[in-house]
């Protein structure tokens, strides 16, 4: 399933002759599925659970003062989580590829080695693959409708830098996000995600 993320990755460091900054994140993503039933009733017993997030792209500085960022990434996204229903168990994994634009403001900075920045973006991703396992049956999540559709992620968090040189720098950081299915289905399928990330970044020469 990454080798989609790693064709897109090598398109990204074809780009480094035009932007300001290429990056890479790996992370944990920690998931809480907001579900209702054909009925619109919330599902009782479903809990959180956690899956991995990759992340490549490039930024762009707005202003002279480093200040202000805008950065486009190619995310890959697990979204899971697990319920105990009517005495039977649940699992859930699915996989989620996305574009995601985010604005960076940089509120402190130092002339040393630190940074400290504020983000807020939205991300716009599919399903590419997932399954649910009950009791050992398994069945493929990219045929129901309320996990297929184009999912709206708005989010927003924090990150810590630290310069290494004046070309690579290194970050970590926390998101808290809220994603929501755009179509029109019977049932109704949300993610409230907590994410851990920490990333490596490179300035041009």
């Amino acid at each position: 399933m990454l080798r989609y993320f790693l064709v897109i990755l090598m398109f990204f460091l074809s780009l480094n002759i035009f932007s300001q900054e290429l990056f890479g994140s790996i992370g944990e993503n920690f998931t809480k599925y907001d579900y209702k039933n054909s009925l619109g009733e919330t599902v009782a017993g479903l809990q959180s659970n956690s899956g991995a997030f990759y992340e490549a792209g490039v930024s762009y500085e707005l202003d002279s003062d480093k200040y202000f960022y805008y950065a486009c990434s190619l995310t890959f996204n697990q979204f899971n989580a697990n319920a105990k229903i009517n005495a039977s168990e649940y699992s859930w994994n699915s996989n989620y590829i996305g574009i995601q634009n985010v604005a960076i403001y940089n509120f402190f900075l130092t002339k040393t080695t630190f940074g400290i920045h504020a983000k807020f973006g939205i991300n716009i991703s599919h399903i590419i693959s997932g399954q649910q396992d009950n009791n050992g049956v398994f069945h493929d999540l990219t045929n129901e409708p309320e996990f297929k559709g184009v999912f709206l992620q708005p989010l927003a968090g924090i990150d810590i830098s630290y310069d290494l040189n004046d070309y690579i720098y290194f970050s970590c950081g926390y998101n808290y996000s809220r994603a929501f299915n755009t179509s029109s289905t019977v049932e109704k399928l949300g993610f409230t995600n907590n994410q851990i990330q920490i990333g490596v970044h490179f300035r041009p020469l």
